[in-house]
């Protein structure tokens, strides 16, 4: 059975509309990851239904621009951000 969710985006107050198999909500709902619950959805999508961000919001809010990039942002989700250097790099054993 298809079940239709709303989200409305935190940034313009757009509502949007995404049909989801009810047994995979379900799932979502009780704990799994969205990508396992999921799988063939694209992430703007799971993204609405995560968050409720339309999809134009969702292009601006996370498009790399590295020409500007300075690293002092705190929503760079690029891997070559200079703010995310620590994020990324790999963890050294204790």
């Amino acid at each position: 059975m298809t079940i239709t969710m709303s989200g409305i985006c935190p940034l313009c107050g757009k509502v949007s509309f995404v049909d989801v198999d009810e047994r995979a909500w379900n799932a979502y709902e009780a704990g799994a990851l969205i990508q396992d619950a999921f799988p063939e959805m694209d992430p703007m999508t799971r993204e609405i239904l995560i968050s409720g961000m339309c999809e134009p919001c969702q292009m601006t809010f996370f498009e790399e621009d590295d020409e500007d990039c300075d690293g002092e942002c705190d929503v760079c989700f690029d891997f070559d951000c200079p703010a995310n250097a620590s994020y990324f790099a790999p963890q050294e054993e204790e």
